[in-house]
């Protein structure tokens, strides 16, 4: 009985591959649903935290430099 080789099954991915870009290709207009952008509301981020991590204060955003002494430190209570 022989034995599989690293890429003895790399031409049949290779088709795989190729049959399901060309699927999406052609198809994909019609499978795929259609999602229309909605617009973001102003304080949806601040929302977002408080309902999944339940923040209740304030939350702030400040931009930190590569180098700065604060990299791996911990902020809060």
């Amino acid at each position: 009985m022989d034995t599989f080789s690293l890429f003895s099954v790399t031409p049949i991915g290779l088709v795989l591959l190729a049959g399901g870009v060309l699927y999406f290709v052609v198809l994909g207009r019609v499978v795929l649903p259609v999602v229309k952008d909605k617009p973001q509301e102003s304080g949806s981020t601040l929302q977002y935290f408080r309902e999944v991590y339940g923040i209740q204060g304030d939350v702030y955003e400040a931009r930190v430099g590569r180098e700065s002494p604060l990299i791996g430190g911990h902020f809060g209570y």
